[in-house]
């Protein structure tokens, strides 16, 4: 599927792009701020500063609209104004791999790709949760690794990060369940 991102928060565009173009459903990502989007198969819109959507000129007929809402400035009662125009919103601070994999295939659920997306850890990053799934305490991990009890905070953050965990123990949980590492906290070999 193609997917095209507009908003006018480059960062905030490129890291939803970055993380699209990585799964395997997505065959390409655009980022523009122009309003022409007959090409794409899904838009990933969100709302500016004072709460308007862009206004589309040609979307087409198949493409199929995900609006991602910043809590800050939206709650759940102003989704109401968006459902006309969205046909999935999401919160931008509930926002992870596995989130914006599932609203995906929410819209495109005959996505001819099932493969999922797997995150790349870094080879500290793997040690660190191996030690994690094994009952290790930040300091023991530290002494084992010989890096400071910062520096495995650090690993266990970033893991969790491209994870979306949302704490060590589901990152573990999610490590395993992508084949990272084993039920025993093994680091599996690639």
């Amino acid at each position: 599927m193609r997917v095209q991102v507009m908003t006018d928060d480059l960062l905030l565009s490129h890291g939803i792009a970055s993380v699209l173009g990585e799964m395997s459903m997505v065959e390409s990502t655009h980022i523009s701020a122009t309003q022409d989007t007959k090409d794409a198969d899904v838009l990933v819109l969100f709302p500016n500063k004072d709460g308007d959507l862009p206004i589309l000129r040609e979307v087409g007929k198949r493409t199929k609209v995900l609006t991602i809402l910043d809590r800050r400035q939206f709650n759940r009662d102003d989704e109401r104004r968006f459902q006309s125009c969205a046909d999935v919103i999401l919160y931008l601070d509930e926002i992870t791999v596995n989130s914006l994999e599932s609203a995906l295939r929410q819209l495109y659920p005959h996505s001819s790709n099932r493969k999922t997306y797997t995150p790349s850890l870094t080879p500290r990053e793997k040690e660190t949760l191996s030690h994690v799934a094994q009952g290790l305490t930040n300091r023991q991990i530290a002494h084992r690794m010989l890096i400071t009890e910062h520096g495995v905070k650090r690993n266990v953050a970033m893991a969790m990060a491209k994870l979306g965990g949302a704490n060590r123990a589901s990152a573990v949980a999610l490590a395993i369940q992508h084949g990272i590492i084993d039920p025993q906290g093994n680091s599996v070999q690639e």
